[in-house]
């Protein structure tokens, strides 16, 4: 799906639909959908595996908050995960 950056958060923030699940400097796409960074970069699976959201490694989120890449950036958001 096509998005944008609609919130986001420089820190740690945690998961007010999943209590105990923290996100690292989240970037919302939806009111609930954020890409963000986890607890540790182990849980970042090359599989679905969250609840929705979009893990990225620290690394990842980190760069694109150095870039500025923030509210107002458009979202492609694809992929075919259907085995």
């Amino acid at each position: 799906g096509k998005f944008k950056i609609i919130r986001e958060i420089d820190g740690w923030h945690e998961s007010t639909l999943y209590p105990e699940a923290w996100m690292y400097r989240p970037k919302y796409i939806t009111s609930v959908v954020a890409i963000h960074g986890s607890a540790t970069d182990a849980l970042v699976k090359d599989y679905p595996a969250s609840h929705g959201c979009i893990r990225i490694r620290h690394a990842h989120i980190d760069r694109l908050w150095k870039n500025n890449i923030g509210i107002g950036t458009r979202v492609s958001v694809y992929g075919d995960w259907a085995k």
